[in-house]
Order: structure tokens, then sequence, then C-alpha cells
């Protein structure tokens, strides 16, 4: 994980430094949605303060953010120098992050390739990238792939604060995401 020196002074600040999730096997056919969703992160981090993104496509449900002054490029290997903000191996998935409230929000595989093998949702600082919470829980009863696991997004409602996730076999939880 790479962390930033200082945290973010201000919405400029944020908006020149984003963050970048990596580590997951992406096939070529699915190589322009990874683009997408590269793309999609950085706008997430960049519209946490100034306005969430509760919804897969965004606060207006079209997969456009508003925001003005956003970077024109980024380098996906961090450093000092750098304007990723943070990375987390472990988070890289097919599934679209949500920002609600400074916190970021994802499903991702757990234990991949085990027999222990199942899903998780994430709740992560959006300005560090630090562990808020998880919820761990297993896949059963299930022949889907497990190319497929943590491919689900999760949604964040503004009005409870409440984040919800539809795991891979059908188990769908509402959770708490100020907790």
């Amino acid at each position: 994980m790479t962390e930033p020196t200082e945290g973010p002074t201000s919405i400029g600040d944020l908006l020149m430094r984003t963050f970048h999730l990596r580590g997951s096997t992406i096939l070529p056919s699915v190589a322009t949605q990874c683009v997408t969703l590269a793309l999609g992160m950085l706008l997430t981090v960049t519209c946490a303060r100034a306005e969430d993104w509760p919804y897969w496509r965004g606060p207006h449900f079209n997969g456009v953010s508003y925001e003005t002054g956003l970077i024109d490029t980024w380098d996906a290997q961090g450093g000092p120098q750098s304007n990723v903000l943070w990375q987390r191996d472990d988070l890289g998935g097919r599934s679209t992050p949500v920002v609600l409230n400074g916190r970021l929000y994802t499903i991702v595989s757990a234990e991949p390739g085990t027999p222990r093998e199942g899903e998780r949702v994430v709740c992560v600082d959006a300005a560090t990238g630090k562990d808020i919470w998880e919820n761990r829980f297993n896949v059963w009863l299930s022949d889907v792939p497990d190319t497929r696991v943590g491919w689900s997004s999760c949604v964040a409602d503004p009005e409870t604060g409440n984040v919800y996730a539809l795991g891979v076999f059908g188990y769908f939880l509402c959770m708490d995401g100020a907790k």
C-alpha cells in the first residue's frame, strides 16, 4: 500500500492525487471495461468530498461526473511524485466501487483459488485506503465460475447510509455503512 506523506488539504489537492486499485487478472475481452472501471474509480475519489458517487453509474445514474479540474493523466506505478493517492492489490476486481461520506465500498473475491473462496464487501477510507470494516461470506450451492465471484457492485443509500450488495449466489446484504 502506498500512503501519502500528508493528507489532501483541499478538494483541488484531492483532485490532483487519485487512487488506483489493481491486482486482479483481467481477460483481454474485458480490457475496455477495465479502463472504464479505472476511470470511474478516478472519478469516484475526485467526487468524494464535493459529490458522493453512491451508485454504479454515479449520482445521476448516467456515468457522468460534473466535477471540474480533473487530472488528464495518472501514474499507475505510484510513488512520491505520483498523483496516485493510494493503491491496494487486494481490492482489485470487476466491481465498480461506490463512495458515500468519504468511504469507498466495493465487493471482491475472498481467498480466491482456495476451497474457502467467498466474497467480501469492504469499506475503506476513500482518502487513505485504510480498512474501516469488511463483511466476508461464503459462496455455497452455486455452480457460478470462480471468475464471476465479486462481480456485482455495491449501492449506497445517501438517506440512510446503508450499503447494499448482492452476492454471486443470490445472497443479498444490507449493511450500516457508517459502522
